[in-house]
């Protein structure tokens, strides 16, 4: 079970890395379209 644990906090990390990398894309995107 612990490589499920490590499993879970490798697939936050990306969850968390993307989401970081849209809100950073749209915003840059909303920023040029005004």
């Amino acid at each position: 079970s612990r490589g499920n644990v490590y499993f879970v906090g490798v697939a936050y990390g990306i969850l968390r890395r993307l989401n970081i990398c849209y809100r950073t894309f749209s915003l840059k995107h909303n920023e040029e379209n005004k």
